[in-house]
């Protein structure tokens, strides 16, 4: 059977992301209400529980704002603070106490988009460029350099506009990519991840518009298993292009003739009773199953150059 401990190990009713980073950032972390809370803060202040009372006659834009949120300067700070200057003011609040304050929170949630984001190279599509930009609009008060960064970058991407190819582009492109990589050789336990990665990854290097405009992951998982009547998976995944003529997934476990029309791929992996299942399109840079269909985006998601996962996407190749 497929494992579920990496990539898809699915929870209850909901589907955990996979454990690809020394730190990952879970939903509970990084949703975050809009006009965070956050208590008084000083860059050489020392630790502070932000109860002290303003002078009377203080407009309150150096103290905490009204029932305890942050003041416009003291967010103006925050916001102004890079990842060196967000490690000594985090430093500066926790001082070893491990308790969680509004202050430490807000912090932690710039830092958290800061490493995230980064400078957004590794953003590819507008579609990525969206979810990104949706989930820092839950913060966007701590984020707006990041905000116009991924938002200047899903305009570059959408442009110019790129026809979907079609059936003979199609045909030529599938031969190429079969002769540049190969399945893992555990289909029936696990692989789909990693061969769904390095295909993307392969037409981003080859047909860059085709990724930038016309590629998704496409994730079925179910909890209890029961995927695909031969192999009872309990998640797989695999990449669909858009053409001229429809939807086409590119799955050799599958159909390693041809690419197949998603309905046909759907069929084939559901089966003839198909189990309770979670089923969602997640744009192709993310990796790991998408942790809920109302969430889209998990900072765990996203690949770094430090993670080991890249072995197993490099080892799809030929």
């Amino acid at each position: 059977m497929k494992r579920g401990d990496e990539l898809g190990k699915p929870t209850g009713e909901s589907i955990e992301p996979a454990a690809k980073r020394q730190r990952v950032v879970g939903p509970r972390d990084v949703g975050a209400p809009a006009g965070p809370r956050v208590s008084g803060y000083e860059a050489d202040d020392e630790y502070s529980s932000g109860d002290d009372e303003p002078d009377s006659g203080s407009s309150g834009e150096e103290g905490d704002g009204e029932d305890g949120q942050p003041s416009r300067a003291q967010i103006a700070r925050i916001v102004g603070l890079d990842l060196a200057g967000i490690a000594t003011a985090i430093g500066q609040e926790d001082e070893g106490f491990g308790e969680t304050t509004p202050l430490l929170t807000a912090l932690e949630q710039r830092r958290d988009a800061l490493e995230c984001v980064g400078d957004g190279a590794w953003i590819r599509s507008p579609g990525c460029a969206t979810v990104v930009l949706t989930w820092l609009g839950t913060q966007a008060t701590l984020v707006p350099d990041l905000v116009r960064t991924v938002g200047n970058i899903r305009v570059a991407l959408a442009t110019p506009a790129s026809p979907a190819p079609g059936a003979d582009e199609r045909a030529t492109m599938w031969t190429a990519l079969c002769l540049a990589l190969r399945a893992p050789e555990r289909v029936a336990r696990d692989g789909c991840e990693y061969l769904a990665h390095a295909i993307c990854t392969w037409l981003h290097e080859n047909r860059p518009d085709w990724a930038r405009l016309h590629l998704v992951k496409y994730w079925l998982v179910a909890s209890g298993g029961g995927l695909h009547p031969t192999y009872h998976w309990n998640h797989h995944v695999a990449p669909v292009l858009t053409c001229a003529d429809g939807e086409f997934v590119l799955d050799p476990f599958l159909s390693p003739g041809a690419p197949m029309p998603l309905a046909t791929w759907l069929a084939a992996v559901k089966g003839d009773r198909p189990p309770r299942l979670f089923e969602r399109r997640q744009a192709w840079e993310l990796i790991g199953a998408p942790v809920h269909a109302t969430m889209p985006f998990d900072p765990g998601t996203r690949l770094v150059e430090s993670d080991t996962i890249l072995r197993e996407v490099a080892a799809c190749r030929r």
